[in-house]
């Protein structure tokens, strides 16, 4: 759900906090909103990662013209797919009536 720090100290502390909760091995019952919810906002503030990644404007921009990019070429795919749909769609049609024939003779 998000990531932390020092993970075995926080599985740890997440399991301590929900001993009560424990019906084998690592499952647990309880309600999420009351119980599991407050436990992992716990979790969350003291073992968070407070690692942000800062991008500069120039590598926003090569990654916005990448995504660009991709979307354009993934429209050009999608046009091709349309028009070879269009243009067989009566083939298409076609076939499913001789398919249709076909089982029902």
């Amino acid at each position: 759900m998000f990531e932390v720090d020092r993970p075995v100290q926080a599985e740890k502390t997440l399991f301590e906090l929900l001993k009560d909760y424990k019906i084998q091995g690592e499952l647990y019952k309880a309600d999420y909103e009351l119980t599991i919810g407050p436990a992992l906002e716990k979790i969350k503030a003291k073992f968070v990662c407070n690692n942000e990644i800062q991008i500069s404007d120039e590598e926003k921009e090569k990654y916005i013209m990448k995504i660009v990019k991709k979307i354009n070429n993934f429209k050009k795919f999608t046009d091709r797919i349309q028009q070879y749909l269009r243009q067989n769609m009566y083939k298409f049609n076609q076939q499913n009536q001789e398919l249709s024939c076909n089982i029902n003779n």
